[in-house]
């Protein structure tokens, strides 16, 4: 009985990791962290892994049109940590410097390791590092630019992955002779 309870408790949930993945896997959460599903123009960074040639810290962001992709609400794996700007109109800017910062391998600089494991220090990072907020024009202009590409992304991505399904039904039938192309 415990464990139905439990069982009517639980939220299917996909979990992405530092990228908006084509299919991230299904996993269930209590209604009581329903606080941890990722909203439009969320950041995940990417806080625990990597690697000696590549740093961790990648960044992905989440828009309508990512949430759109899916049945599902997202939430992030307990590798990165999901943040939230005062002003979403900057999530390109800052997703697009923040790659920049990746890129140069600043974030190499940020890292502590426990057990082997490395662990970028975000709290350290963003209490150090400073940059300059663009206009308000500059924000709106860039913003609408970076939208409309986000949905051309998102619906090129829905797209492959609808082939992907279809050539995964197909192929079969096609293997075992049950279909046939003329």
């Amino acid at each position: 009985m415990l464990l139905l309870s439990v069982i009517m408790r639980l939220k299917s949930v996909y979990c992405i990791r530092g990228n908006s993945d084509c299919s991230p896997p299904i996993r269930y959460i209590l209604e009581k962290n329903s606080n941890k599903i990722l909203n439009s123009h969320d950041l995940i960074i990417e806080i625990s892994g990597g690697s000696p040639t590549q740093s961790t810290g990648r960044l992905a962001y989440i828009t309508e049109a990512t949430l759109q992709r899916f049945e599902m609400p997202l939430i992030c794996s307990n590798f990165c940590k999901a943040i939230s700007l005062k002003n979403q109109r900057l999530v390109y800017n800052f997703a697009y410097h923040w790659d920049s910062l990746y890129k140069n391998n600043i974030f190499f600089g940020h890292e502590g390791k426990t057990s082997g494991i490395k662990n970028f220090l975000f709290e350290s990072f963003v209490n150090s590092h400073w940059t300059v907020e663009p206009s308000k024009d500059v924000t709106e202009k860039f913003y609408a630019f970076m939208q409309a590409i986000d949905i051309k992304k998102q619906n090129g991505l829905s797209e492959n992955k609808k082939l992907a399904d279809l050539r995964d039904w197909l192929l079969p039938m096609l293997m075992n002779e049950q279909l046939q192309i003329i």
